[in-house]
């Protein structure tokens, strides 16, 4: 007969990962074997510690930026227009009407001289 498993306080765990405890220092926190951690993870993600804290904290940073910038940050508005956006430092090419303008004047300039 199999030892009946051990309960998991989930909750507790997400929080941790989302703090990037290892894997040695939850099992301490929750008083429970690394190896019970990482058997009960696999049964109920598909995945190690390791993936699973990596994925947690990727969210929980997504989470702040998005925070700092409703919160009004402008380098945090800036880097995600950057990113979702493609916005960019470098301003767009002139119209191309501007351009002939401006090429214009130049020639009538040089021609002038």
């Amino acid at each position: 007969m199999a030892r009946p498993t051990k309960d998991i306080p989930w909750e507790t765990l997400d929080t941790l990962a989302e703090l990037g405890c290892t894997l040695p220092e939850c099992a301490e926190v929750l008083r429970l074997s690394v190896r019970t951690i990482q058997r009960a993870m696999l049964r109920k993600h598909g995945e190690d510690y390791g993936t699973y804290c990596k994925k947690r904290i990727a969210i929980r940073l997504r989470v702040c930026q998005w925070e700092s910038a409703a919160a009004g940050s402008v380098p945090m508005l800036i880097w995600l227009g950057k990113q979702y956006l493609g916005q960019s430092n470098t301003p767009a090419d002139p119209p191309a009407a501007d351009a002939a303008a401006k090429l214009d004047k130049l020639t009538s300039v040089l021609r002038d001289s």
